[in-house]
């Protein structure tokens, strides 16, 4: 009937009265899945006698015979906005402990980690009309992507070249070091380039079916007028790139990812050139060129969009966000449902308020940043960053 009906004789076991339902309901299935109507008030809304429930609001079109649907009491969309509104205000109580390797120490280049890929990799471009995909399977971690580049027709190349004031570098030694995985001798190498002519290369990947960390350095010449890193895979080759760095010089100041609300708490570093999977330590003495930084710290839990939504907690957690919502939730109404003690502000408050006291509720918060002088927090309007304080080693 246009949208504004539906018949369950289910609904038979709920009440015997006209107007017995009342609240919201949401379809889960069919057309208009993930939407819900209000309920008309008073006997209107459903009639016992043809298990029909009205809605004051019609959907996109007549409810299809088989969907599913939900009933609330009180407006589901409302609830789930006030579930992650609780997950907001219960941090730091309840927090996502974060572990980020996307700092290098001096790198310059954007995204050489690959994470970043909307069909093709941010800040790179690709030359010689390469087939650029990103790889979640072949990859070396800890980053859990690759740049999966085949050449065919032509070598390809994924190229970059940061901004960098010439005088400043000129002299200077630059490096870009690469993981390279190929299953074919002489298939892809990493290069530098100076002024579109005067390149320096690394060696050729192995093509022993394995990663292997290929480097190229030089000292930048007078002539330069770019340094730029170039990715380079053969003619009919393929290979993948992951987790490499350029560096011309150190770097002291660096972004902290946007998900890190406060510090970071920790920073370590990769403790192997060798195995960036490896042995993490606190940051002690000089920082060492292109090694990986691990920063660990406290961000907000995932907030659910969906009906399906999930959030990184369970146990006595999932009751604590259960009664801060309901608290907020009722604390925004106009009015409750008079006489039912719990659809009330105050009752949920004291439910919270008790819930945050039992074992496994709270999350032990992270202490105080730990520098030890190596390294130091900082922000602004803009973010938050950590400064290399430690001088480096010659």
């Amino acid at each position: 009937m246009g949208g504004t009906t539906i018949i369950d004789t289910a609904l038979a076991n709920l009440t015997e009265d006209n107007g017995g339902i009342q609240g919201y309901i949401k379809m889960t299935s069919g057309s208009d899945a993930g939407n819900a109507r209000r309920i008309k008030n008073g006997t209107s809304g459903y009639t016992a006698s043809s298990t029909t429930i009205t809605v004051n609001f019609a959907f996109s079109g007549q409810i299809a015979s088989g969907v599913s649907f939900e009933l609330h009491r009180f407006d589901p969309d409302i609830k789930r906005l006030a579930i992650n509104r609780a997950i907001e205000n219960l941090y730091p109580l309840l927090y996502l402990e974060l572990r980020d390797h996307s700092v290098m120490i001096d790198n310059r280049l954007s995204n050489s980690h690959f994470g970043t890929y909307s069909g093709g990799f941010t800040g790179w471009t690709a030359v010689g009309s390469p087939t650029v995909t990103q790889e979640s399977t072949i990859v070396r971690m800890p980053g859990a992507k690759s740049a999966k580049v085949v050449a065919s027709g032509a070598n390809g190349q994924l190229t970059q070249a940061p901004h960098m004031s010439r005088n400043e570098m000129t002299g200077k030694d630059a490096r870009a070091h690469f993981w390279v995985y190929a299953t074919g001798a002489n298939a892809a190498r990493v290069r530098l380039d100076w002024d579109g002519s005067t390149i320096v290369s690394s060696d050729y990947h192995s093509g022993k079916d394995q990663w292997e960390l290929l480097k190229v350095e030089g000292t930048v010449p007078d002539g330069a007028t770019q340094i730029k890193t170039i990715l380079e895979v053969t003619d009919g080759s393929t290979a993948y790139f992951a987790n490499g760095f350029q560096s011309v010089g150190p770097i002291w100041r660096y972004t902290v990812p946007s998900t890190f609300l406060q510090g970071p708490h920790y920073v370590d570093m990769q403790q192997d050139e060798n195995e960036p999977d490896g042995v993490y330590s606190p940051l002690r003495g000089s920082p060492v060129e292109g090694f990986i930084l691990q920063l660990r710290g406290m961000g907000l839990l995932s907030r659910p969009t969906t009906d399906s939504g999930t959030t990184e907690v369970d146990g006595a957690k999932v009751d604590l966000i259960v009664a801060k919502a309901a608290e907020m939730m009722f604390q925004g109404m106009v009015t409750g449902d008079e006489g039912n003690l719990y659809h009330t502000p105050e009752y949920w408050r004291n439910e919270r308020a008790a819930r945050e006291s039992r074992p496994g509720a709270r999350m032990m918060p992270m202490g105080s940043a730990k520098s030890n002088g190596y390294w130091t927090s900082e922000s602004d309007s803009s973010g938050h960053y950590i400064r290399l304080t430690a001088g480096r080693g010659i």
